[in-house]
């Protein structure tokens, strides 16, 4: 979905695909790899995309249609959530940067819901790299081997969760990442658990 709509763009202002990665500031074979699909863009990328052309990053990941620059979103079959930036080891939330997902993705109240990007590679074996867009429910306990986000100590962390004789322990899904045993002199809450990687940026 995503390529195909990255081309038809693209060909609307009749430019090609050097001109374009020009204007976005990467390489002409990173550029071709997005509209193959082989790659995705990381979020800063879309952005520039979607601020480029006029139009929503809901729109370039298929959750809207757009004709002759009229938004038409099919609101019965989506919702929108909001984005979390890991910012200096805290969420923080910008109420104008909402992102839309399938509804039926959505379970419980929407406000119990968020999205976030991952900020390194510690999970790469679960298919999670550094900028991967990721959907969290909020919830203060975790089933054993779920993937949470966790606030350890003022830092904001993606692991997984285990509890082995009433000791917490956060794995990470990379042999490069010590495991971590949360002690009682630790500032630990669970946050949420995540529910769906929504794109993940790995090539």
């Amino acid at each position: 979905m995503f390529g195909s709509r990255m081309k038809k763009l693209r060909e609307s202002k009749k430019i090609n695909q050097k001109t374009l990665a020009n204007e976005l500031g990467i390489s002409q074979h990173r550029y071709s790899n997005y509209e193959r699909e082989k790659r995705q863009p990381e979020y800063d990328i879309l952005l520039k995309i979607a601020k480029y052309f006029n139009v929503t990053v809901d729109y370039l990941l298929g959750y809207e249609i757009d004709i002759n620059k009229i938004k038409i979103s099919k609101e019965k079959d989506i919702v929108y959530i909001p984005f979390l930036k890991i910012d200096k080891n805290v969420l923080v939330e910008n109420q104008n940067n909402n992102f839309a997902i399938p509804k039926k993705w959505i379970v419980n109240n929407i406000s119990d819901y968020f999205i976030t990007k991952s900020i390194d590679n510690s999970m790469i074996d679960e298919n999670i790299v550094e900028n991967s867009l990721l959907l969290f429910i909020k919830q203060s306990e975790l089933n054993q081997k779920a993937i949470g986000i966790f606030k350890l100590n003022n830092k904001i962390i993606i692991k997984r969760f285990s509890k082995i004789n009433n000791s917490i322990i956060l794995e990470s899904a990379n042999s490069s990442y010590d495991p971590i045993i949360i002690t009682k002199n630790d500032d630990f809450t669970i946050i949420g658990k995540l529910l769906k990687i929504i794109i993940s940026y790995e090539e």
